[in-house]
């Protein structure tokens, strides 16, 4: 047959790839086997079978199946003896047979093609050597093998004519079967070793197509976002088809003559399919319905309907360009934004916050016009930010980077009142005072002095929030006394006069006072460094750090006081990654005299900072029958890797998602100018970590 030595595999399977209900198991097997699958109907059970390793099964193509069934239970009864009946002998049809086939079905010339064709388009190198061509003719039949089963799987009268498929009409609706297939012995052929295929069918339990699982649609500008859990449903469903309704849903077409099923055959697959539809224009009303189809041939229910229109969006944001503040304290704002795009706007919205925060901002002005492109309001607090909003026809909206305006203000704050405090055996000076009520009020500034003739030194390098300070004072030294002022000062710097001074008396304590902890962070190895600055006792003469480990502190390590040493730091390196630890610090002096722990700090531990990155070293190769691409893992929780593809600068899209341990795939031959592969790599815990991106440009 001329027909199948120069046919080509038909572009319908290039655009489409299906999980199998036959592949699921071949990793996890030792020996090929056939696998069997029974559906029952009203009257009759239909039978599939499939040898699931590909060597093993090209050599079956010239070999009979015998299938056969056995009545187990009768009326309720168990038969003692079940009973035996032949259904028959199986085997792929003569060459010569496949030809009105091929003119009227395309997946009886792809099956034919695999059969039975010269060769099957694998695009192998005319000068290839010995080692390439073993590999390129493994790499045929494994594509036969797929691409036949995937024809039988998507059309179950051709799986019949091909031999791998069976209708028992001969069924009655008391009774329980087993179902065996297996290889038919051959001395004319060298022995086969193959498991046989089994199954259990009960006639009475015809069970009901269930309609696809969590079925959504979301409308954009001229296009449909269809998704359903495809994962729920693989082991019923292994083709799904979209219907479209422009007419209210008195009539639905199929948007594709090509059926949707999952990109993965994974063991963790995303669970949910995406497929984007055009719609020829917005503001019409779409419908949707979705169905699956068995590899029995069946049909499921329908889903829901799911309706909406199309919106056009905006694809620019308005930005506020101009602000001024009169003396009456009002504002006018000014804005841009393109006269061309005021089509597709419903309204802009004024935002407002008394601080540059994202969580801060509300509207205080909505509904102003497309046209319009300026507005006048009344200052709300000494320090304004605005932000424009624009709002789509379709209520989607972009907002405008933030602009500051503030009225011009030189009054000061009030004074600070009722400042106390208290110095506590460890030198720790615990400093509060009544909170200002100025709405600018930037914070708080503190300023100490040692000796009574000396300046007051401000000990606080930026203004803080809180109403109270914890100082730290030398209790060895001759100084008894220390006092303290607190100033308050505004967002435009107006400092206020002191609060009265206060002096403080040390007590006579002379234990040593055990130091605060500076800075505790992590590594870069995933070690927890703890730094802390030296005692204020001059006798001090180690530092010994410990960790509370439930519930109970126990000494991880020990520090010795060096003179003119200010700053020490500990390494923790006995932690896991992710747990949270507490630390404290106790010091003894030269007389064995101990301190009071120092405050508790926590700290979480993280991962070494090379796991930052969930894969790395990508590389692309272009070659004559496409593109590999190889990378490696970076994380030890890595859970998956979703590969966005994107063509020319396009738009991206999800190309392939794969699960952990997978390290290279392969593209078909770059056909565009630049084609970019954006790996998105994804932790056990559905962290997503940093995108790292592979761009290859056409060999000439």
């Amino acid at each position: 047959m001329k027909a199948i030595k120069n046919k080509q595999i038909t572009p319908i399977f290039l655009m489409i790839a299906l999980t199998f209900w036959w592949v699921l198991p071949l990793f996890a097997q030792q020996k090929p086997q056939i696998r069997l699958k029974t559906s029952v109907e009203a009257n009759q059970i239909k039978l599939r079978w499939a040898v699931d390793e590909p060597l093993a099964w090209r050599k079956t193509t010239d070999r009979t199946f015998v299938l056969e069934r056995y009545t187990l239970l009768r009326s309720g009864e168990f038969l003692e003896t079940p009973q035996r009946t032949l259904l028959g002998e199986f085997k792929v049809p003569e060459l010569a047979r496949w030809q009105q086939k091929i003119e009227e079905n395309d997946y009886a010339a792809i099956i034919a093609q695999a059969l039975f064709g010269e060769t099957f388009d694998t695009n192998f190198s005319k000068n290839a050597n010995p080692i390439e061509g073993i590999f390129n003719k493994s790499q045929e039949i494994q594509q036969r093998f797929s691409f036949a089963l995937m024809a039988a799987d998507l059309d179950f009268e051709v799986a019949c004519f091909t031999g791998w498929g069976f209708v028992d009409t001969q069924v009655q609706p008391d009774e329980k079967y087993l179902y065996k297939i297996f290889l038919k012995e051959d001395a004319t052929k060298k022995p086969l070793v193959l498991k046989e295929g089994l199954s259990v069918a009960d006639a009475s339990q015809k069970a009901d197509l269930p309609p696809p699982s969590e079925f959504l649609v979301l409308f954009k500008d001229k296009k449909a976002l269809i998704s359903w859990n495809y994962t729920l449903l693989q082991d019923v469903y292994n083709a799904y088809f979209i219907e479209r309704s422009d007419d209210g849903g008195k009539t639905f077409s199929q948007i594709s003559s090509l059926p949707v099923s999952s990109l993965q055959q994974t063991q963790n697959p995303t669970p949910y399919t995406l497929y984007q539809d055009s719609l020829p224009q917005n503001n019409q009303t779409y419908q949707y319905r979705l169905r699956g189809k068995t590899i029995f041939g069946d049909y499921g229910a329908y889903s829901e309907v799911l309706a909406g229109e199309g919106k056009a969006t905006v694809n620019n944001a308005a930005q506020i360009v101009f602000s001024d503040i009169a003396q009456d304290e009002t504002i006018l704002l000014r804005w841009e934004f393109p006269q061309a795009e005021e089509r597709n706007v419903k309204h802009f919205e004024l935002l407002y916050a008394p601080e540059n925060n994202e969580q801060a901002f509300v509207s205080i002005r909505s509904g102003i016009t497309p046209s319009d492109r300026s507005i006048v309001v009344k200052s709300r607090t000494p320090s304004n930010y605005f932000k424009i909003r624009t709002v789509s026809v379709s209520d989607e909206s972009a907002e405008s980077f933030p602009v500051l305006v503030q009225p011009a203000d030189d009054t000061p704050p009030q004074q600070v009142q009722e400042l106390k405090g208290v110095i506590d055996t460890l030198g720790l000076v615990h400093l509060s005072w009544k909170p200002n009520s100025e709405t600018d009020l930037e914070g708080y500034h503190i300023f100490r002095k040692e000796k009574e003739n000396e300046e007051m030194t401000r000990i606080t390098p930026q203004a803080i929030w809180q109403h109270s300070l914890v100082d730290t004072v030398q209790l060895a030294n001759l100084n008894d006394k220390v006092w303290y002022y607190v100033t308050a000062t505004d967002i435009r710097k107006n400092q206020s006069a002191p609060s009265q001074l206060l002096m403080l008396v040390k007590p006579d304590k002379v234990i040593p006072v055990a130091p605060l902890f500076k800075e505790v962070t992590t590594d870069n190895l995933g070690r927890i460094v703890l730094r802390w600055e030296k005692s204020f006792s001059d006798d001090a003469e180690s530092y010994h750090l410990f960790r509370e480990a439930e519930g109970t502190w126990h000494e991880i390590g020990k520090v010795r006081s060096v003179k003119d040493k200010e700053v020490y730091e500990y390494q923790d390196d006995k932690v896991k990654a992710g747990e949270t630890y507490a630390y404290m610090i106790k010091v003894q002096d030269r007389s064995g005299l101990w301190s009071n722990p120092s405050p508790v700090v926590r700290q979480k531990s993280a991962l070494p900072a090379k796991y930052n990155r969930g894969v790395h070293r990508l590389r692309g190769r272009q070659h004559s029958k496409g593109i590999s691409l190889q990378w490696e893992a970076a994380h030890p929780n890595l859970a998956y890797v979703d590969i966005y593809k994107k063509v020319d600068g396009g738009q991206p899209s999800l190309w392939r998602s794969l699960k952990k341990g997978v390290t290279q795939t392969d593209d078909q031959p770059l056909e565009s100018n630049t084609v970019e592969y954006i790996f998105r790599p994804v932790t056990t815990d559905n962290k997503v970590l940093k995108a790292e991106t592979l761009k290859l440009t056409r060999q000439n």
